[in-house]
């Protein structure tokens, strides 16, 4: 979260309108650490993505080909305005119950506001 990254990579992302995305650290933290806003989502070719994205994605190109490999689209989230927590926090202590997808979990409005609350 130091400004290098502005896109996020999915092979696939919800049709539906999204203004906010969270930010999950996997193992071993397995906490929130921030929010952003998500600027545009853009849909293309991998090999266009990488192109187009490759400086702002924090992946390097082998992980980019291995995670995308055989995916005739990709997505690109962009985004904005990301703040990190104060202190990162489970899930759990947000209301959010079950497993974290690698993908998208849809959340209420009341989670962000949450979160808006433990901002640097």
């Amino acid at each position: 979260m130091n400004g290098e990254k502005n896109i996020e990579f999915r092979k696939k992302f919800s049709s539906q309108d999204i203004e906010t995305i969270v930010i999950y650290s996997s193992s071993p933290e397995k906490r929130v650490i921030g929010y952003a806003t998500v600027d545009s989502i853009v849909i293309d070719t991998p090999d266009s993505l990488w192109k187009r994205f490759y400086k702002k994605g924090g992946i390097d190109k082998d992980r980019f080909s291995s995670y995308f490999n055989g995916k005739e689209i990709g997505v690109g989230i962009r985004i904005k305005n990301v703040s990190r927590l104060k202190e990162a926090v489970t899930p759990t202590q947000l209301g959010i119950e079950g497993a974290i997808p690698q993908n998208f979990k849809f959340l209420d409005r009341g989670v962000i506001t949450k979160l808006e609350r433990k901002v640097i």
